[in-house]
């Protein structure tokens, strides 16, 4: 964790995020583009898509 995030975390009382969570969130823009561009983003990243089916946070995130 970046010591920015975890400054954040501790002022906001956040928890910090999973390394895998870190991982996921990370490459959500990318993740959205390429569907945007109408590419299959669960092809292009498959670590993202499947920790989403297992991450509501995560999927939260990339519905925001």
């Amino acid at each position: 964790m970046s010591k920015t995030r975890a400054i954040l975390a501790a002022v906001f009382d956040e928890a910090p995020l999973a390394e895998p969570c870190q991982a996921c969130q990370a490459g959500l823009a990318a993740y959205v583009d390429a569907e945007l561009a109408g590419q299959t983003a669960a092809s292009l990243f498959p670590a993202i898509s499947e920790h989403l089916v297992t991450c509501a946070a995560c999927r939260l995130a990339l519905a925001d």
